[in-house]
């Protein structure tokens, strides 16, 4: 698989935006009454306006973007956001690491990617870095076709794997929504993103791949309750995870995820897989 970063002044404009409008959710009043609060908040109800005239998806801006074709009236909204403060040298480190990082694991993530899930990887995965002030955060934004489109924001010096583990997570969302595997509702959505919780960047897949020196079932759990998500339903895939550690002769781990919440997931994809 290739990596392909993109340090663009509106890539990175765009990833502002977003962690602004999704992430961070800026209040709506604040945006109605963007003139009071600066030409930052100016820009950002501009995009949220443009967002909602042509109901397409961050994905499919990120990609217009990153591809030069973005029209005029976009172009204009993401040069009214500063990015003056995202340091590019600093994200020049950042790619830096995470080039050699993908190098040092790259048969690892994908071995232990196809004896788990099943997937065979990307052809290539193009990242947006952009800087932001505390801890790592990154988003799937789009995976059409052969290649895995993220965005990627970090302001710290993460301990040694984090970043590419965090990456690799990212990936999978890519590979999963590809693939079909789960449902369309908020209930499939979150059995997703808890299963890629456990599994890396601290759970079982990161200890097999090298990237832990054991997994942290316990930190994902926790983790999980601090983002919010159900108790119940943190707790039964958590189980589900466990009984995949414990299975000596293991298979995929689809088929504890089927057992356990059939609702969730498309069995012919899944079938698909092998």
């Amino acid at each position: 698989m290739d990596l392909r970063f993109e340090l663009g002044e509106r890539p990175r404009a765009l990833l502002r935006a977003y962690e602004a409008l999704e992430y961070l959710r800026v209040p709506e009043a604040m945006l109605q009454y963007s003139e009071m609060f600066g030409s930052t908040f100016a820009a950002l109800a501009g995009i949220r306006r443009y967002l909602e005239k042509r109901h397409v998806p961050y994905g499919t801006l990120f990609r217009e973007i990153v591809a030069g074709s973005c029209d005029a009236e976009l172009a204009a909204l993401l040069d009214g956001l500063d990015t003056a403060a995202d340091d590019t040298g600093f994200l020049g480190q950042v790619r830096d690491r995470l080039t050699a990082d993908f190098a040092k694991y790259d048969g690892a993530i994908a071995s232990s990617i196809k004896d788990v899930y099943g997937f065979g990887m990307p052809k290539s995965a193009t990242i947006v870095l952009g800087r932001r002030g505390s801890h790592t955060a990154a988003f799937m934004m789009d995976s059409a076709g052969d290649d895995v489109l993220i965005a990627f924001a970090t302001g710290s010096d993460e301990e040694p794997g984090a970043w590419i583990s965090i990456l690799t997570h990212e990936i999978l969302h890519g590979l999963m929504r590809s693939a079909g595997v789960f449902m369309n509702n908020r209930k499939a959505s979150e059995v997703e993103e808890l299963l890629l919780e456990y599994s890396v960047p601290k759970g079982f897949l990161a200890e097999r791949m090298g990237m832990a020196d054991k997994a942290d079932l316990q930190y994902a759990y926790e983790n999980s309750l601090r983002r919010n998500y159900s108790k119940e339903i943190s707790r039964q895939v958590r189980a589900t995870v466990e009984e995949y550690i414990s299975n000596v002769d293991r298979s995929m781990i689809w088929r504890g995820v089927m057992k356990a919440f059939p609702d969730c997931v498309d069995a012919d994809a899944i079938a698909r897989l092998g």
